[in-house]
């Protein structure tokens, strides 16, 4: 849905918060005259410019939440699942008004609990956030929508919302691919193993769901 609404409203100057690893700034790039995106880590910087480079991309290492920009240089400003790896996200999201002069266009991964395959997500969830927390990776819950919509609303922003629902199923070493990766950066790797076959184990061959998303877009 994000992309579909960069092609249509085909920006000038984009602004990415939080480009992580660079792939999906590559794909929206082909759809703007210039592209500029920020994440707050040197290695996925590094690793943007060796993968997904091009001539209208320009990377730097910001803080999506004080980015150091001028007022008001882009046309369209966008985050795509950055806010919820930042504390102090309403930070991050004032910093994108702060710096559109026309849009900004938020996309989020959201919870729900209407079965039984999306409450064990959330449970896989808390498990890999509390391990990533320890590991020194910075992780958090998934935003709710009614406190995003009530941060709008503090604000007298007006804003249009649609929510994409999935439930597709994931499977649980497909969910879990990572998690040793993180484990080896504690101190407990063993204990962190056992939670996660204690886990599994609770489930007893239950199935994850893929998460739903929220999509916000503003006029500023």
């Amino acid at each position: 849905m994000l992309l579909e609404k960069i092609k249509s409203i085909r920006p000038k100057k984009l602004l990415d918060i939080g480009c992580g690893c660079g792939e999906f700034t590559k794909e929206i790039a082909r759809y703007c005259n210039h592209v500029t995106a920020v994440d707050v880590s040197e290695k996925l910087i590094e690793r943007c410019i060796s993968e997904n480079k091009l001539p209208n991309i320009e990377y730097l290492c910001r803080d999506g939440r004080d980015t150091g920009l001028p007022d008001k240089s882009f046309d369209c400003v966008i985050e795509k699942d950055a806010l919820h790896h930042m504390s102090g996200w309403e930070r991050a999201i004032d910093e994108m008004f702060r710096l559109s002069t026309k849009y900004v266009l938020i996309t989020e991964h959201l919870d729900d609990n209407r079965s039984i395959e999306k409450r064990n997500q959330y449970e896989a969830q808390n498990l890999f956030l509390e391990l990533q927390h320890e590991a020194g990776y910075e992780h958090y819950n998934h935003i709710k929508k009614e406190i995003l919509f009530e941060y709008f609303d503090s604000r007298g922003i007006k804003y249009e919302c649609a929510i994409e629902k999935y439930d597709d199923i994931v499977e649980f070493n497909e969910y879990f691919s990572q998690y040793e990766y993180f484990a080896d950066k504690t101190q407990r790797k063993d204990y962190w193993m056992n939670r996660l076959n204690e886990f599994k184990a609770k489930l007893n061959g239950g199935k994850f769901c893929a998460e739903d998303v929220i999509n916000i877009f503003c006029e500023v």
